[in-house]
């Protein structure tokens, strides 16, 4: 999701580079007059109309703005005729001649952030493909939790579990220890616990994962003491409020 969501920002030079090169292909001279000027905050702005040849070789007027260094805006006025190049597969797509140049900016942009945004969808991509291969092809086992460790940066906080697992590889048996990112079975589990976890047998120490459910986590004795508790507690309030919706006016008070 990131790696698209960068490179829907990439959409935007894209179209740019686009243009610049069909431009530099495609193009056809032609003379413009200037209409009207306009600044703002985004920039200098220039209105005009030309004549084009459309697909049937016909002269028709066209209207388009363009974006112009302010330092020709300066030298502009309406009435004035500029140099402007249009597609001729596309009259109605045009530029100023003068500012026609290589979006380097754009290409710099599209080069950092594009490979970036690959990355990211490829990292994702085979991430799907090795659950997808987990799912058919995994076999499971028992994993040993040895260590488990936080690193906070700021105000959020990465949690870690590092566990060991015999695997049965072409090379028969293979004691494989591996640590993930896992908030669930940080929080749940101690180290000595036993845990599931389901590896490919072909790469055991580079597709693996942890089959966690917390119902199924190891119980200890101050896990049951506190298990047991939370239940007490629970049945006693519930047969209160059961106790107040059948007997309403009863004298026993609400606990």
């Amino acid at each position: 999701m990131i790696g698209l969501l960068i490179l829907s920002v990439c959409s935007v030079p894209i179209v740019d580079l686009v243009k610049y090169v069909r431009m530099s292909h495609e193009s056809v001279n032609s003379i413009a007059i200037i209409e009207t000027l306009s600044q703002d905050k985004s920039g200098c702005h220039v209105a005009y109309i030309f004549n084009g040849l459309s697909k049937n070789g016909e002269q028709i007027p066209y209207n388009d703005s363009n974006d112009a260094d302010c330092s020709l805006y300066a030298s502009l006025k309406a009435g004035q005729k500029i140099a402007i190049l249009y597609l001729s597969s596309d009259p109605a797509v045009s530029v100023l001649k003068s500012q026609l140049s290589l979006p380097l900016g754009e290409m710099i942009f599209l080069g950092v952030f594009g490979i970036t945004s690959l990355y990211y969808v490829f990292l994702g991509l085979s991430t799907m493909r090795r659950l997808r291969q987990l799912r058919k092809d995994g076999q499971q086992t028992e994993a040993i939790i040895f260590d488990r460790w936080k690193i906070r940066v700021d105000d959020s906080a990465t949690f870690l579990v590092a566990y060991a697992f015999k695997a049965s590889t072409s090379q028969g048996q293979q004691i494989i220890t591996r640590a993930e990112e896992n908030k669930e079975v940080y929080e749940y589990c101690h180290v000595g616990d036993a845990l599931t976890v389901c590896y490919l047998p072909e790469k055991p120490e580079k597709v693996c994962r942890i089959i966690f459910n917390k119902f199924s986590k190891p119980l200890r004795e101050e896990d049951y003491s506190s298990n047991f508790k939370k239940v007490a507690d629970r049945m006693n309030l519930n047969g209160a409020v059961l106790i107040r919706l059948l007997l309403p006016f009863s004298r026993y008070p609400f606990r």
